[in-house]
């Protein structure tokens, strides 16, 4: 794995963290 895909996945995965961390905070704030 070279470091430039390496880097790029890390920058995919934080992307796909931060909303999925925001659906889950509105849905559980919706579910309360």
């Amino acid at each position: 794995m070279r470091v430039k895909n390496a880097g790029s996945y890390m920058a995919l995965t934080k992307l796909s963290f931060i909303p999925s961390n925001a659906v889950d905070r509105l849905t559980h704030t919706k579910n309360t």
